[in-house]
């Protein structure tokens, strides 16, 4: 059956905010640099090579075990720190590679943010607007008398039956996510700036672990959806404050080839 048209709305409206945030927080981020594009293409790579190419692609297969299933039902703290943990390795080894290789000589607050809202941003889109315009497309098809395959349209039957509301938390949760995302760019950013990587790393990787993990097992508890979302709020807004602390303790130059204000450093003189 065709979904309600509540929930057709608010699919469109968080489809909506997960391309406009993105859009209007990089027009923020253009308006204090120019040519911040490759830092937002190459943020969005370090989510994209590590998750949707590697990792989600290998859990899918591995779900088809029977022991990993059996594994997931009987251990499920255990397995949601497993999901937890490898997401955060994967994304935390995206940003190390995007600022400690591919931006060396651009390392700044605002290419972190930058590369931070391609990295939450490009995981919006793949991961729910996509999604829910895949819904939206089959709801129409079938509204109009085409018929589909069994599979799709039952999945569209156990939708119908989802509160609306739920479709809306999915964008505001993504909202709130890409904000974090911003933020642990940036960290990551400042702290391949003063050459600590490592520490870096290994510290966001535990937030982004703990983030994911909670969340997981909140769900699993069946604690309420906006409670939820209250967390990852809460997050967001930590996020927030972080920017606003780390912003000024961005060196005005980090690579040596460059002189302070980020004018090239004058080549010696000839004899």
């Amino acid at each position: 059956m065709p979904l309600p048209p509540a929930s057709m709305l608010a699919m469109c409206a968080t489809i909506v905010l997960c391309f406009l945030l993105p859009a209007l927080l990089g027009l923020y981020a253009a308006r204090r640099e120019r040519k911040l594009i490759v830092p937002v293409l190459l943020g969005a790579a370090g989510f994209a090579l590590p998750q949707l190419l590697i990792r989600l692609p290998l859990l899918q297969l591995l779900r088809l075990s029977e022991g990993v299933q059996a594994f997931a039902a009987q251990h499920t703290a255990l397995y949601g720190l497993l999901l937890a943990f490898t997401a955060a390795l994967f994304e935390t080894a995206g940003r190390v590679f995007v600022f400690r290789v591919a931006l060396k000589k651009r390392l700044s607050y605002n290419t972190g943010f930058a590369a931070g809202l391609g990295h939450g941003g490009v995981e919006a889109v793949a991961l729910v607007a996509s999604t829910y315009l895949n819904y939206l497309l089959c709801s129409l098809l079938l509204g109009l008398g085409i018929p589909l395959p069994d599979a799709v349209s039952g999945v569209l039957t156990q939708l119908a039956a989802v509160p609306a509301a739920t479709f809306l938390a999915a964008g505001v949760e993504r909202a709130g996510t890409i904000l974090f995302h911003i933020a642990m760019s940036v960290l990551v950013c400042w702290f391949v700036s003063r050459g600590k990587t490592v520490q870096g790393a290994l510290l966001v990787l535990l937030i982004h672990t703990i983030l994911d993990f909670v969340t997981v097992m909140l769900s699993a508890a069946g604690w309420n959806l906006w409670a939820i979302e209250g967390v990852i709020g809460l997050f967001a807004l930590l996020s927030l404050l972080l920017l606003a602390w780390i912003r000024g303790r961005f060196a005005p130059l980090v690579h040596p080839d460059y002189e302070k204000g980020g004018r090239p450093a004058p080549e010696p003189a000839k004899s």
